[in-house]
């Protein structure tokens, strides 16, 4: 196997830690002092979690989320033997930075491919919903959460975020492979919602450069702080990332109207 081949096998599992090392900024710690490198005895979601194929649930106090997956994504389901191990990956490390994961999503091509091979470096396109953890047991408007996002990445200092992409990177998988990130790039912001994108640049010695880039949907759904982070291989034009978040973003609200109109609610199931 080329070691080209070997930085793009290996780029699904990067794809995680980055997404996660980003959610360390979402939780407002921005810093990796402890990587978790350790294997981690979750293996599950939060209880509160139910999956089927069409659709998610989360059931908190007094309400119940309805989660569909994007269009061309399914569910990481911790019940598969390969999908666990993804699950503890992004379960273990979220832990560590303060953050709530509470489903995953991957290519549905790309799941199935990986549940036969057993090889789940083989992931390009997956993605996450999480919640930090000082919203997680609270309720907030979108209003409320959007502008704490928003604060935070006004006060992002890029050499910090790259030393704590590149931590978590030599702790999980190799020592000499260097990140270059650029600064967060808001191209939706409302007062309910905020969408922005990062740019990835993977770099080794006497290996091609890989490029991936990375979109975080940020909103409260009735009142429950939700981020959403996906991970591509990077292309030229983001035209159609930008669309799948905006249109994940619509589907996501159209599936949780508010609760005075639930009768209007869409049958997902």
């Amino acid at each position: 196997m080329s070691e080209k081949k070997q930085l793009l096998i290996g780029a699904g599992i990067l794809l995680v830690i980055m997404a996660i090392c980003f959610a360390a900024l979402i939780s407002g710690q921005g810093s990796v002092s402890n990587p978790v490198t350790s294997p981690s005895a979750y293996s599950n979601l939060d209880p509160r979690v139910r999956l089927t194929q069409a659709v998610a649930t989360i059931t908190l106090e007094d309400v119940t989320l309805t989660i569909p997956p994007p269009a061309g994504y399914c569910f990481v389901d911790p019940k598969e033997d390969p999908d666990r191990a993804l699950i503890d990956i992004m379960t273990n490390m979220q832990t560590s930075f303060g953050n709530h994961l509470w489903l995953a999503y991957a290519n549905c091509d790309q799941l199935k491919a990986v549940r036969i091979s057993r090889d789940m470096n083989a992931y390009m396109d997956t993605g996450m919903l999480v919640t930090p953890n000082n919203f997680t047991e609270k309720k907030t408007s979108s209003s409320e959460f959007t502008s704490f996002l928003r604060t935070q990445l006004k006060s992002l200092n890029p050499v910090a975020f790259e030393n704590m992409i590149n931590s978590a990177t030599h702790a999980n998988m190799s020592p000499t492979l260097d990140i270059k990130s650029g600064q967060p790039v808001i191209f939706s912001d409302n007062a309910d919602d905020l969408i922005f994108l990062l740019r990835h640049n993977m770099a080794e010695k006497d290996i091609e450069p890989l490029a991936l880039t990375e979109f975080d949907i940020v909103t409260a759904i009735r009142e429950q702080a939700l981020v959403a982070i996906f991970t591509f291989k990077d292309v030229a034009d983001p035209t159609p990332q930008q669309n799948f978040s905006k249109t994940y973003l619509a589907k996501l609200r159209a599936a949780n109207p508010p609760l005075e109109d639930i009768g209007d609610a869409p049958d997902l199931h």
